[in-house]
């Protein structure tokens, strides 16, 4: 091992404090006033990764403040969501936050317990927590463990780590490791790293560390990491998990169709549970685009649905009522197709709501209500002057029932948009039906603990930004 030296936090790849997320920096500032023992215990050497999104922050926090810590995230912005019973590891939980400035979502991985590996493969338990917590040193957001204890734990993960392909060649993330094993070579004092590896880790005797760490740090050694690594799972025997069978063979199979281009279905979902969204608006307040935006938002992440309410799937009924329709000019048949399209809202609507029950998120166009009827509502009665007792009356009510028996929305935003503005924008229709409509969505009270109301005049990101901070909130 290399000498030991003062610490020295420049040789870390440096963190731009300026640039980083207001959400991470609200989420350390709120753990350092709740005194939550907590230290971000890997991935410091790859802050360009965590600070935008594109990596996890793997966050240790002592078991008996977790219960603070999940206030305080909750306050600054962070959800938790979970997957599949069998992806999840015990002791560890996930957490999402939205930050405007940011295309995607801060993530966290909360550990309560140290666990390496993955869940597809062996867990490994490593006895070290009260050892990461009794001394931390401060870095730009969160702090680390002291530095032999960082170490240590760097040195058994990579050790553990394998590559699926790992036969005979170097695997693409060795260099950048031993970049780092050699930053924190530096940092570490030798005899205390030696009292520290006895006293709380003593199935991993000083010999066996120094194989393991010899094995990184040397280039074309295949054969000796591959030593180290049994030796290694041998001394963590009785602290470890295997996978199932029934885990691999699903993992496998998931690796697979993904080879061949077939997507798994996205698996985790909100713990406060699914969410029924219906998006409002007149034509050109936005809806399709805002809509678009928020699905690839949350659809890498999250299971998502789209529904738009406005054109159904059309039922066998409906096609065989629109097809007559050509053929016979009749009112009656165009009774019926407002009740066949009342029918199939309703029937997408229910599989809408399902879905949220179930965990999704649901973004629905056009979804009905009372407050713009004129958008998407009952139109018999509207259009005929009804008789008691008539057919047309009966079909009126029937059309009604329908819309009554639509669950409400979870969440209704509103894309309110000026008049003006929607025709200019929307140049395919005529002017004074989009003003009409456009005009029935400006002059409604919108009222209700579920509506926001958002200003679609502004410009586009400003929009995007909004809805998914609303959605965001009600999650």
């Amino acid at each position: 091992m290399k000498p030991h030296m003062a610490a020295d936090l420049t040789l870390l790849r440096p963190v731009n404090v300026r640039q980083l997320p207001e959400l991470l920096v609200r989420l350390g500032a709120a753990l350092t006033e709740q005194k939550v023992r907590h230290c971000q215990w890997k991935g410091h050497w790859k802050s360009d990764r965590w600070t935008t999104g594109e990596g996890d922050v793997d966050l240790f926090v002592a078991p008996a403040d977790f219960s603070a810590f999940a206030a305080a995230a909750h306050q600054v912005g962070y959800r938790p969501t979970y997957a599949e019973p069998h992806v999840e590891i015990p002791g560890v939980s996930s957490w999402y936050g939205y930050d405007r400035e940011l295309p995607g979502f801060l993530r966290l991985h909360v550990y309560t317990r140290l666990v390496i590996g993955v869940y597809w493969r062996t867990l490994h338990r490593l006895p070290l927590e009260e050892a990461a917590l009794e001394e931390v040193v401060p870095r730009a957001v969160f702090p680390s463990p002291r530095p032999e204890i960082e170490l240590i734990l760097f040195v058994l993960r990579m050790t553990l780590r394998r590559s699926t392909i790992d036969i005979g060649r170097e695997p693409r993330w060795l260099p950048v490791a031993r970049e780092e094993l050699a930053y924190l070579e530096t940092q570490a004092n030798p005899d205390r790293l030696h009292e520290l590896l006895a006293r709380h880790l003593p199935a991993v005797d000083l010999e066996l560390f120094d194989e393991c760490r010899k094995a990184l740090a040397r280039p074309k050694g295949w054969l000796r990491r591959t030593a180290a690594r049994r030796s290694l799972v041998r001394a963590l025997a009785a602290g470890a998990r295997p996978a199932t069978w029934g885990v691999t063979v699903r993992r496998a199979v998931a690796a697979a169709r993904a080879r061949v281009g077939i997507r798994s279905a996205t698996s985790r979902q909100p713990a406060s549970g699914g969410l029924l969204v219906a998006i409002v608006g007149a034509d050109g307040a936005g809806k399709s685009t805002c809509t678009l935006a928020l699905r690839k938002w949350l659809g890498a992440h999250f299971q998502t649905m789209h529904a738009h309410l406005g054109r159904p799937p059309r039922s066998w009924t409906t096609l065989l009522v629109g097809a007559l329709r050509k053929i016979l000019p009749l009112r009656t048949l165009n009774h019926l197709r407002h009740l066949c399209t009342a029918r199939d809202r309703y029937r997408i609507a229910a599989r809408t709501a399902r879905f949220a029950l179930n965990g999704g998120i649901a973004l629905c166009e056009r979804y009905p209500g009372a407050e713009h009827d004129q958008l998407v509502g009952p139109r018999i009665r509207a259009n005929a002057g009804l008789k008691p007792g008539s057919l047309a009356q009966r079909l009126a009510t029937l059309e009604e029932g329908y819309y009554r028996r639509i669950p409400p929305p979870d969440l209704r935003v509103i894309l309110r948009v000026p008049p003006d503005v929607a025709v200019r924008r929307k140049t395919t229709e005529p002017a004074d039906y989009v003003r009409r409509r456009a005009m029935a969505v400006w002059d409604a009270q919108w009222t209700g603990a579920n509506t926001r109301v958002i200003d679609a005049g502004q410009p586009l990101v400003d929009v995007v930004a909004d809805l998914k901070g609303a959605l965001w909130l009600e999650l």
